[in-house]
Order: structure tokens, then sequence, then C-alpha cells
């Protein structure tokens, strides 16, 4: 289970603070968040089904779903839902599965769904009866202090040169 401070945020918090959550790393660097139009799916026998809010690090809004996750090495937190093939599992799958630079935009999955990993550290590997779907629309990170702090000193020096 992944337990940086992305993944570790608060459900709640998720669509209004990741962005300017530090990551905790070092060099710390601000979340990323995902954000995914129509609910990601789990793929099960028959089917699909909607992803459900996990503890943490993911939640489910309307029709949307919202995950923040690492820069680097991140992981996306979700929940399996009541009647996928793994029912009601706390689960992650990579943020490059839906957030790499190729794939943001694109439905990934498809039939054979994207590998994901749930409970303590049980991977299933993506099948016609198991996996996860989705399109994440957008992936943002936020800006870094020291890159807003370099904004705000530009913008000085460029009143001061007029």
């Amino acid at each position: 289970m992944p337990t940086d401070a992305c993944a570790s945020l608060a459900s709640a918090d998720v669509k209004t603070k990741c962005t300017a959550t530090s990551d905790g790393g070092s060099p710390a660097k601000k979340c990323c968040l995902a954000t995914f139009d129509a609910l990601p799916t789990t793929i099960k026998s028959g089917g699909k089904e909607a992803v459900a809010t996990p503890a943490k690090g993911g939640k489910v809004d309307g029709t949307k779903y919202y995950a923040c996750y690492k820069s680097s090495s991140g992981k996306m937190r979700f929940k399996t839902g009541s009647s996928a093939t793994n029912a009601d599992k706390s689960a992650w799958v990579s943020a490059d599965s839906f957030c790499a630079t190729a794939k943001v935009g694109k439905a990934q999955g498809g039939t054979t769904g994207v590998s994901f990993t749930h409970t303590v550290d049980t991977a299933i590997t993506g099948s016609s009866t198991k996996g996860l779907g989705g399109t994440a629309k957008t992936c943002v990170c936020g800006a870094s202090n020291i890159f807003t702090i370099s904004f705000m000193l530009l913008a000085i020096l460029a009143t001061l040169w007029k």
C-alpha cells in the first residue's frame, strides 16, 4: 500500500489540496492530481464496475474520479467495486498507467485491463475478467515553492527594470 504524503491525503481533501501538498521526497515536490471525467472501472465477469472512494488518496465525486499521486514513481489509490472480481479491495495502480505523457486523454485498459495491486501486496494482472480501465483527462502537478519564488523574483526584477 503506498504511504507517501500524496497517496495518504484524506479523501475529502484530494480535489482541493492535492497539488498544494508536499510529496515528502528529497528534494520535495508537490503532489499531482489525476482527473477522470468518467469513473475508472474494474473488469468483472460479464462487464465492468466503477471504482469507489478509497480510505485515502482518491475521491469519487459524482461521475468523476480524482487521484492524488507522487510525481516520481507515484501510485494512485482506489477501491474496487462491491461486485468486482476482486470486490471491495483497497487497491493501487502505477500513475504512469494513466498519466504518462502518451496516455493522458486516451482510454487505458480496454478489454484486458491495466494490472494493479490490492490489499497488502496481491498483484492482479489485467485480463478479460480482471483489471482496471479508464481515461485520465488531466494529470497536473503542483508547482514547488522554489519554482513559485523564482517567478516572483523575476516579476520583481522586471518591474524594477522599467
